[in-house]
């Protein structure tokens, strides 16, 4: 019966200094653990060990497997099952997400990366992988977009009149309605006649208003005006005989300096005394532009 005691006191001993609650509905394991939680370690260095053949620990929600952490030989993994979602959270905020189906991973913030990037596939900016020989062209704010090694940038175009423009005596008109030889970069709008500047730098315009055969006037004054962003920047303030048998045209030339967003039109104003017609035709290069640099 003594020995029976004594065995008891040394277990009891043991069980209490061990710190080991058992209790209906959880476990803990060490000091301060509570009942609330079943399963409460409170220990300081390695608390779980999970050692054997690819071990692992699986996760589900009801029936349903999620996902699962394992070891396998000398990689660790962790893993969905049912084609679930990868989730990376801080803060409760996905971060990180991995889809289950496509295996394509969305960053929702900033990449840092200080030791550079080493891409084995094809680099896309909005979906677009550029065509082969195109660099990478910043856009400012703006999304980064392809652009060709031997031009920098491809940023350029020439439009011309798609129909004949009736021109009132001193009236001031917006030139558009146009037709596109080229646009390099889709940068104008034909219908509006509007340049809008993909990204900051210094432009070159030509604007050529060709006068159809008309009413025959000579020293007639013509104002030309760069517009930008619906105010008058630039005027080209010229003298120009007007035949009716022949068309005249008028050159103009303008350095701008842009910054992303600026939009540049043109307007054409007569003074002839009597109704003047602008030709259009595609033989005509009425207005053109190009980024400098």
């Amino acid at each position: 019966m003594k020995k029976i005691l004594i065995l008891t006191f040394i277990l009891l001993a043991y069980y209490v200094s061990a710190q080991v609650n058992i209790f209906s509905n959880s476990i803990g394991i060490g000091a301060g653990t509570l009942t609330s939680i079943p399963l409460h370690i409170n220990k300081t260095g390695e608390v779980v060990r999970l050692q054997g053949t690819s071990p692992y620990l699986a996760f589900y929600e009801g029936g349903n497997w999620n996902g699962y952490i394992q070891a396998q030989g000398t990689t660790f993994g962790i893993g969905t099952k049912n084609n679930f979602d990868l989730n990376f959270y801080t803060g409760d905020l996905v971060r990180i997400s991995i889809d289950g189906s496509t295996g394509q991973t969305s960053f929702n913030q900033r990449i840092n990366t200080g030791a550079g990037i080493n891409n084995i596939g094809a680099l896309r900016m909005a979906g677009n992988a550029g065509n082969l020989g195109e660099v990478l062209m910043s856009l400012g704010n703006g999304t980064p977009a392809w652009s060709s090694i031997n031009q920098n940038p491809q940023i350029g175009f020439a439009a011309y009149l798609a129909a004949n423009k009736t021109l009132n005596n001193f009236t001031e008109y917006v030139i558009d309605n146009f037709a596109e030889h080229f646009d390099n970069g889709n940068v104008f709008y034909p219908v509006t006649g509007e340049f809008i500047a993909p990204s900051a730098g210094l432009y070159h315009f030509f604007f050529n208003p060709l006068f159809n055969s008309g009413t025959a006037a000579i020293n007639v004054p013509i104002i030309i005006r760069l517009r930008k962003n619906n105010s008058g920047l630039y005027q080209n303030n010229s003298l120009i005989g007007i035949s009716d048998t022949y068309a005249s045209s008028l050159n103009s030339n303008f350095i701008v300096n842009l910054v992303q967003g600026d939009v540049i039109t043109f307007t054409v104003s007569q003074f002839s005394g009597t109704t003047q017609t602008l030709a259009g035709y595609n033989g005509n290069i009425l207005f053109s532009g190009y980024k400098v640099y």
